[in-house]
Formats: C-alpha cells, sequence, structure tokens
C-alpha cells in the first residue's frame, strides 16, 4: 500500500511542468527514490518469496532472481554511462544512459509481471489514458 501511495505521489510531482532546471532536479529525485524503493523491493519480496520452497514456486522464484540481477546490472550500468556523460561529455553517452534508464524501468515491470505466474489465469492490461489531464493540458 505504502508503495501504491508513494508510485502516485511521485508521479504527480513529476508530471508537474516546470523549468528545466527544477524539473530536472526532480526527475533525478524521482529516478533515484524510484531506484532505491525498486530495489529494496525486489530483494525483500525475492527472498520472502523463496520461504514458500514449493516445486511449483521454483521456477517464479528463478525468474524473480534473473529479473532482480539484470535490474541491478543495468542500473549499476547506467550509472557508469551517465558519470562518464557528466565527467567526459563523450559523444552518445547521455544516448546510451537514456536507452539504459527505459531498460531499468522495463526490468521492473518483467520483475512485477512474473506475478501472473503466482495466480493461475490472472492477465494484464494496458490502459492508455487519453483524456487525462496531462495530455489536454499539452494537446490544447
Amino acid at each position: 500500500a505504502f508503495g501504491q501511495l508513494y508510485d502516485k505521489i511521485w508521479r504527480r510531482i513529476t508530471s508537474l511542468s516546470l523549468s528545466f532546471s527544477l524539473s530536472a532536479g526532480i526527475h533525478e529525485v524521482g529516478f533515484i527514490s524510484f531506484i532505491v524503493f525498486s530495489i529494496a523491493h525486489m530483494i525483500v519480496f525475492t527472498f520472502l518469496y523463496n520461504t514458500r520452497r514449493q516445486p511449483k514456486d521454483q521456477f517464479a522464484f528463478r525468474l524473480r532472481l534473473i529479473f532482480a540481477f539484470l535490474h541491478i546490472s543495468i542500473f549499476a550500468f547506467s550509472g557508469y554511462l551517465f558519470i562518464r556523460h557528466n565527467k567526459y561529455c563523450e559523444p552518445y553517452m547521455y544516448s546510451y544512459y537514456a536507452i539504459f534508464e527505459y531498460l531499468v524501468v522495463l526490468t521492473n515491470i518483467a520483475f512485477h509481471t512474473v506475478d501472473m505466474l503466482d495466480i493461475p489465469g490472472s492477465s494484464y492490461s494496458l490502459c492508455l489514458a487519453l483524456n487525462s489531464p496531462a495530455r489536454s493540458k499539452y494537446n490544447g
């Protein structure tokens, strides 16, 4: 419940239209918070889940371990790319960093998608908010 509340608050704060310097700072704090809480959640949930030790749960456990490891590894590499961009101003480093930032989010989504294995007959749906206030604000 806390994670959902935290997520809603940060989505509201980071979607505000602010000056670039302020929004960059908010984005940085939001992304770092997302990383800290997502890694903590993955570690705690994976090891609590492992206490079940039922044979049918081992596949889901292994998938969670793989996605958690990928998430942490990709984040570490994206941090390396970000440092190279800021310290040496090398060409394309920020573009590579941005790609890996998206991969961090996708590995987080993949980690949570494993939940479908725990609930037989479950499915996820993707809904687009075409008439959201943020969308109409920018599109007139």
